[in-house]
């Protein structure tokens, strides 16, 4: 025989909409890279603390500029 200890109280538990840790970044994709200490101080000081994001900003300014540089060669 079930008790009442036995069953989850209707309306709580179980699978929702929004449930669970957000997302940060949409089609994200785990890597691992090797930096050396000078780099790892650098991507910190960027990303306010984060490696990652100190990594991604240096890309997409990289990325960037370089676009950049490209078409006024051209």
């Amino acid at each position: 025989m079930a008790t009442s200890s036995d069953q989850a109280p209707a309306g709580r538990g179980g699978a929702r909409a929004g449930a669970g840790r957000p997302k940060v970044l949409e089609r994200a994709r785990r890597i691992n890279i090797m930096l050396d200490a000078a780099t790892v101080a650098d991507a910190t000081i960027i990303g306010d603390g984060n490696i990652s994001a100190g990594v991604r900003i240096a890309v997409k300014f990289f990325s960037k500029h370089q676009k950049k540089s490209k078409s006024t060669t051209s």
